[in-house]
């Protein structure tokens, strides 16, 4: 983008307002000023002290972009009602969902949606797992498992392929 992309103090005051401004959105800022956002990018490089005061406005705007959701949130704001394409009054309308994240944000410890769960045995002890753990090759194959194609071969012959190992027990089939 070309325009104000010289580096003067006037810009950075501008560019640093217009973030402020626009809810610490560079990208806006960066528009609204005419100035590239690579070239912002690159003054930030550069300068640590200027990276330090675009980090200060992008935190400002953070706090404007807050307070206007607190305000739609619980002040609502004033829409028109129409009546026969004529505005004949107003109705405050608040954003429930602006509150609910308002909210959240404000005290995610008792306001989130995740919950964590722990599972113990008896007495608040380990869980003590009782089946036998199967370890499957990387292919994730089971060789105690017959394919599909042994499968019919097992059908039609009866004869168990050497892949299937007869020995191993199943739970809940009779030995």
């Amino acid at each position: 983008m070309r325009g104000r992309s010289s580096r003067t103090p006037e810009n950075e005051a501008a560019l640093l307002e217009a973030v402020v401004l626009n809810g610490g959105n560079v990208s806006a800022a960066c528009k609204e000023c005419v100035i590239g956002r690579t070239t912002v990018f690159e003054w930030s490089q550069a300068d640590p002290e200027f990276k330090k005061r675009l980090d200060a406005a992008v935190d400002r705007g953070m706090d404007v972009l807050e307070d206007e959701c607190r305000r739609r949130a619980f002040a609502g704001t004033d829409e028109p009602v129409f009546h026969k394409g004529e505005v004949c009054g107003y109705i405050r309308k608040y954003s429930d969902l602006l509150a609910i994240f308002m909210l959240k944000g404000a005290r995610p410890e008792k306001y989130r949606e995740r919950f964590n769960q722990e599972i113990s045995g008896p007495g608040g002890g380990p869980l003590r797992i009782d089946s036998p753990v199967v370890v499957l090759p990387d292919d994730g194959s089971d060789p105690n498992i017959p394919s599909a194609a042994d499968a019919g071969s097992i059908a039609a012959t009866g004869a168990v392929p050497p892949s299937v190992d007869p020995a191993v027990e199943v739970p809940g089939e009779p030995s």
